[in-house]
């Protein structure tokens, strides 16, 4: 079972500091901003975000099974 979930991925970039990566993400069902301050803080609250989903989500019907890379 595949889950598709859309976000809304903002990032901010400081020309004095090319590495650092900070931004914020929205969940186009969410009402909020998710603020992340640099890579970590971004793959947990990816992580976090899409752990939120109910489980019980399909696929629509006719859609590719295969992973998605």
């Amino acid at each position: 079972m595949r889950l598709i979930k859309t976000f809304i991925l903002r990032l901010y970039f400081d020309p004095e500091i090319p590495d650092r990566l900070c931004g914020d993400m929205h969940p186009l069902e969410d009402a909020e901003n998710y603020p992340f301050k640099n890579r970590m803080e971004f793959q947990e609250l990816l992580l976090r975000l899409i752990k939120k989903q109910p489980a019980a989500q399909k696929s629509p019907s006719g859609a590719d099974t295969h992973p998605v890379v």
